[in-house]
């Protein structure tokens, strides 16, 4: 599956979203009921990718014409179990298409898969995953590229902010729940390590345009620049709460410089506009007044 493919371009005929209740899962069906776009949510509480037998209702509901958006994963895998899970959901859903040609189906994976190393990484870097969560992101993939999936698009997410986060995860969603709660921005060391992140309205449209021409093969989903925490945290500090502090907590470790090039989306949607960190971080404070 290398390089990406553009089969054709037209609306969907129906979008089914398997985790409709996520942060991205929820996001990506409020977009596409905005947009007129059908779609059917499948919630984990109806769909249990954990039981096998689930594979048999999937089966039932689908048809040829849908093209699925993928989100199930236990996120983040933090233990070994966390993993195996994530394993068992991506392959109760293939199970459920083996006899099935959907259209399409859109895998959310994520940029762990490349590592915690740092670097300058794009869809043709090597995969070396040195977490949980990382092994559990590649391991999807390697199950629904095994699969019998005909026409697959793996999405890596860089990490994802913006309202609606559901995992509190350190960044700017930490440090916007902090200030929500009267507390100090926390960081860890002296917030040196360098990441990328990408806000939640732009994964979201980005998803909907690889719909829209039944994209195949990978592609990163990133901003394509790269922040250190103290960057991340004063920035959240000056445009959300200018009176908040920021507060040194314990070590950060090895110092990861981690950079994304974001060619490929350029080349695949020439006219997309990605909001660098400063403008969505806005566009998120305007949200909540």
């Amino acid at each position: 599956m290398k390089g990406q493919k553009v089969n054709s371009q037209k609306v969907p005929k129906r979008v089914v979203v398997v985790g409709c209740n996520g942060f991205i899962g929820k996001a990506l069906v409020n977009e596409l009921a905005r947009l007129g776009i059908s779609y059917l949510g499948l919630p984990k509480e109806e769909f249990n990718l954990l039981d096998k037998a689930t594979s048999d209702k999937l089966n039932k509901i689908l048809n040829a014409e849908d093209q699925v958006v993928f989100t199930s994963a236990i996120a983040p895998s933090k233990v070994a179990d966390d993993v195996i899970k994530s394993i068992t959901m991506a392959e109760t859903f293939c199970k459920s298409i083996e006899k099935l040609s959907v259209k399409q189906v859109i895998l959310i994976s994520s940029d762990s898969v490349y590592g915690d190393r740092s670097g300058v990484f794009t869809e043709e870097s090597s995969c070396y995953p040195n977490s949980f969560h990382g092994l559990a992101q590649l391991s999807r993939e390697i199950i629904f590229t095994s699969s019998t999936v005909k026409n697959l698009a793996i999405l890596r997410v860089c990490a994802v902010y913006g309202p609606g986060d559901t995992h509190n995860g350190y960044g700017p969603n930490r440090f916007i729940n902090q200030i929500k709660n009267l507390e100090s921005i926390k960081i860890f060391g002296e917030g040196l390590n360098l990441r990328d992140h990408i806000f939640i309205d732009d994964v979201v449209s980005l998803i909907i345009e690889s719909l829209k021409i039944n994209l195949f093969g990978k592609l990163n989903i990133v901003s394509g620049r790269s922040y250190s925490f103290l960057e991340v945290a004063n920035m959240c500090k000056n445009i959300f709460s200018p009176n908040s502090t920021v507060d040194n907590l314990g070590s950060e470790g090895e110092i990861i410089e981690k950079y994304f090039k974001n060619d490929k989306v350029y080349d695949l949607f020439p006219k997309f506009v990605l909001h660098d960190l400063e403008s969505g971080l806005n566009l998120w404070k305007s949200r909540l007044l």
